[in-house]
């Protein structure tokens, strides 16, 4: 483990959270609007799981998708209209219009309930967390909160973890995860 202290501790924390390949795990009392983006980010491309105490970015977190998430229901409804019109009233060109569209929507519907479950993000609540810790397959930093204003304008200290040392970070992690209740 390493110490490091200056007004740029943002930049140890980042990498951190930027270099993730497979799974990132981030426990700290407050996250600001920005870094709830730059977790949500980071997910498309691995796992995540954060424990916080901060509520609103909780709720950001795991929030559903608003993109996507009335589309399939809205051509899965129409297309099913007309498909039951056609086979109904026996008009051919119904069954024809509606059947690409009602499969469309089938196909497209499943890709959306993913990006609606955002399945990469797992987020937990866990009152009065004091400590904030971040890490990754490689690296871990023990440090201050996912706010800008303690991790690139005051004067902070850091300990930097690497190699065999992030076990430590990550059975700290996992005993916060496990004290921590589903959001």
């Amino acid at each position: 483990m390493k110490k490091t202290a200056s007004r740029s501790v943002g930049r140890i924390v980042e990498d951190v959270i930027i270099s993730a390949k497979k799974e990132l795990m981030i426990a700290t009392p407050k996250i600001s609007p920005e870094y709830v983006e730059m977790i949500l980010e980071k997910a498309e491309e691995v796992k995540v799981k954060v424990v916080t105490s901060d509520i609103k970015a909780l709720e950001r977190l795991v929030e559903p998708s608003e993109e996507g998430s009335k589309l399939p229901l809205t051509i899965a409804g129409t297309s099913a209209v007309l498909l039951l019109m056609g086979i109904t009233f026996k008009i051919p060109i119904f069954v024809l219009a509606s059947l690409p569209l009602f499969i469309f929507s089938i196909v497209y519907g499943s890709a959306v309930v993913e990006t609606v479950r955002r399945s990469n993000v797992e987020a937990r609540y866990l009152e009065d967390l004091e400590e904030s810790i971040y890490v990754n397959e490689e690296r871990g930093v023990r440090g201050p909160p996912l706010r800008p204003l303690e991790l690139w304008e005051e004067f902070r200290e850091a300990e930097v973890y690497e190699g065999h040392e992030v076990q430590h970070l990550r059975e700290k992690f996992e005993r916060l995860w496990n004290k921590a209740k589903a959001f």
